[in-house]
């Protein structure tokens, strides 16, 4: 059989995949199949530009349609994959055409989860946060004094309230875990965000669960939260984080924890199956993670790419992430998992700072919110698998930049 590359998926890890392909090779055969109507394009700006109406539909697609006509890239849009035959080296998609493959990508992402109650037959008014159409769908809610109940205190749920909040919205954000960021930042940055956003009179509750949520018509007019307490509100957005796509893999067989399980070199138990982005799981630190981020995505879609072609590149993952909430940016760089000490660095000026994660004295993570600048330098530091002591990191009276350069010069 000729070669032939399928990538399932239509997001950044499907998109990098397919340029590195082909700019590795310029006659293989390349074939995306994307479940939505639409172009790969960003996710990220949804919560953020997307929804305030900064940047519109086209400015997501990451490269324009003619780019796959340029490349000789077939795409299949609004096409999902129902079955997939690793015997006969095939998938089916719901139209029922069979497609063979030489080798084939899964970058299929990630979808939201869904209040259990709501799974099969959801108010017109509860909406869920991961593509375009979602944002599209719930746009006409934003309207100036309307009431907005958000559940989930994570980035996204943060993000929204930001939007809802300047476009003049009552903003609601009812979080289950003791504080907001529980599971992705630790307290300091979580206190920074919740003071931020109480300052701009969005009403955060913690450790409170929506119990209930009330409707008439068909459309939900008010919750009531475990403390008993019932608010009024006009939509309801939860953002309770994400489920990766993997049931397509795993009922063909492909091991699968907390998404498509790959080794370092991105490749699943079936040799000629890979998988890259939110839906792929790796072991990290003796744990199963999956990094949810732009970079991930690239980095991981390129490694396949060059690995499929006949190299063997070992993927090291080198995270960063960032939010946009207000007038502000939060950078992160670095996994903060299994941390047990932060220092924290006053910023540059009024209203930032930096937050640093040690790991047995060891520099591991850093939170910069509006330090651009302590960022890179802590980015740097990380990736090349340096150290910074907690007394150099917490002195704002040292120059990191200076500091660094002084100790590669002694080195």
């Amino acid at each position: 059989m000729s070669t032939h590359i399928i990538i399932i998926g239509g997001g950044q890890a499907a998109l990098s995949c397919a340029a590195k392909l082909r700019s590795l090779d310029k006659k293989i055969k390349i074939s995306i199949v994307c479940g939505e109507p639409h172009y790969p394009y960003q996710r990220p700006p949804l919560s953020k530009k997307y929804l305030a109406g900064k940047i519109n539909a086209e400015r997501l697609n990451l490269r324009p349609p003619e780019w796959y006509v340029e490349n000789n890239i077939e795409i299949y849009l609004g096409s999902h994959v129902i079955n997939l035959n690793r015997h006969a080296k095939t998938i089916t998609l719901d139209n029922t055409r069979s497609l063979a493959y030489s080798h084939l990508v899964f970058a299929t992402g990630s979808k939201p989860r869904t209040l259990p109650q709501y799974t099969t037959s959801p108010p017109q008014n509860l909406y869920t946060v991961r593509s375009r159409d979602d944002i599209d769908l719930m746009r006409h809610e934003f309207i100036k004094g309307r009431k907005l109940l958000l559940i989930g205190g994570g980035y996204i749920g943060l993000e929204i309230a930001a939007v809802a909040q300047t476009l003049g919205l009552n903003v609601m954000i009812a979080e289950a875990a003791p504080r907001i960021l529980n599971r992705v930042a630790c307290k300091t940055t979580a206190d920074f965000f919740r003071q931020l956003h109480l300052k701009n009179s969005v009403n955060i509750i913690e450790n409170t669960l929506v119990e209930k949520l009330h409707t008439k018509n068909s459309r939900i007019t008010g919750a009531t939260l475990n403390s008993n307490r019932t608010v009024d509100t006009d939509f309801v957005i939860a953002g309770i984080g994400i489920i990766p796509n993997s049931e397509i893999a795993e009922n063909a067989g492909i091991i699968c924890q907390d998404g498509i399980s790959v080794d370092e070199y991105c490749r699943t138990n079936d040799p000629l199956v890979y998988a890259a982005g939110d839906c792929s799981s790796i072991h990290y630190q003796g744990k199963i993670i999956r990094i949810e981020s732009v970079g991930n995505a690239v980095e991981q879609g390129e490694i396949v790419a060059a690995n499929i072609i006949g190299e063997n590149n070992i993927y090291n993952p080198k995270p960063w992430f960032w939010s946009e909430q207000y007038n502000l940016t939060l950078q992160i760089a670095g996994l903060n998992i299994n941390y047990d000490e932060t220092v924290t660095r006053p910023g540059s000026k009024n209203g930032t700072l930096s937050v640093w994660y040690y790991q047995k004295n060891k520099l591991i993570a850093v939170d910069a919110i509006g330090e651009p600048r302590t960022y890179m330098i802590g980015k740097s530091i990380i990736e090349n698998n340096k150290n910074l002591p907690k007394h150099i990191a917490e002195n704002p009276n040292i120059d990191l930049k200076n500091w660094t350069e002084n100790i590669k010069s002694k080195q």
